[in-house]
């Protein structure tokens, strides 16, 4: 899971880095430190946010393949997945908290 967690590290520090920023200034080892510096439940979070994401993404884009033509069959494909999304979710956010936690 070495390689993960060094995976992990690097997307985030990219992503601060283009905001002028590093990981290095902020301070994850307040309350449960560990030997890389990321609390557990650190990791585990940008996993889920992952998960969750992939989730909107592929639910968004298969409502919007199916979506009737007009602002009407627009609005509803958006309707439907948002709710969609928010039950997949809420499954998924199980099931994760169960193996990771």
């Amino acid at each position: 899971m070495g390689d993960i967690d060094e995976l992990t590290k690097d997307t985030v520090n990219a992503y601060l880095a283009e905001k002028g920023d590093t990981l290095e200034a902020y301070n994850f080892t307040t309350k449960y430190p560990t030997e890389g510096g990321w609390r557990t439940h650190d990791r585990y979070e940008i996993i889920k946010a992952m998960f969750f994401g992939g989730i909107i993404a592929l639910v968004a884009c298969n409502e919007g393949m199916h979506a009737k033509s007009g602002a009407e069959g627009v609005g509803q494909a958006t309707t439907k997945s948002v709710v969609t999304s928010i039950i997949f979710i809420f499954i998924c956010n199980y099931i994760l908290s169960v193996l990771l936690y």
